[in-house]
């Protein structure tokens, strides 16, 4: 991998990182939980130069993260989990069918890896009781994690349709 590739996907994940910081709630029943557009940079890198460009980005935006707040790794973790699941099933979808489909199959993997996490990370972090956190997955946890990767797919359509015919995106890096 080239220096400007590296380089490129330090900038994307940079981007990533900035974008957490635009996050508003979605779900009025979890006001803790918010959507921010943060995956959109990622789908790029990942469309662009393939799921292990996408997930280097991610792991600078989470590294990023992690040195400015150390304090939350389980959040990080997760964040992780959910983010690489999410472009490793849409890149994967997406050379067999359209993004709108791939998106929509990359959402439904993120909340179905997110279940387990949640049953097991919530209460670890928080000190939620399990079955707290398990009356949360339906009206919470899974359509939170659906519409977020629904929404940042449609997000990233609207991108790619102007990105993908520009010089940045069809830089061919050696």
């Amino acid at each position: 991998m080239s220096i400007y590739k590296l380089a490129f996907l330090g900038m994307i994940g940079a981007l990533s990182f900035v974008l957490m910081w635009f996050g508003f709630p979605i779900l009025p029943a979890a006001p803790y939980l918010k959507f921010e557009p943060s995956d959109v940079p990622l789908m790029i890198a990942t469309i662009a130069y393939g799921p292990i460009a996408g997930i280097l980005a991610l792991t600078v935006k989470n590294l990023m993260y992690f040195l400015l707040h150390g304090s939350n790794i389980f959040g990080i973790f997760m964040n992780f989990m959910a983010s690489a699941t999410f472009l490793l099933v849409v890149s994967f979808v997406n050379k067999k069918m359209n993004m709108a489909v791939a998106g929509g199959a990359g959402a439904v993997a993120m909340a179905l890896v997110m279940i387990p996490l949640n049953l097991i990370i919530v209460p670890l972090e928080f000190g939620i009781p399990f079955e707290q956190v398990s009356s949360l997955l339906l009206p919470v946890y899974i359509p939170f994690n659906l519409i977020k990767g629904c929404f940042n797919t449609f997000l990233f359509i609207l991108l790619w349709s102007v990105l993908k015919n520009r010089a940045v995106v069809q830089l061919k890096f050696k």
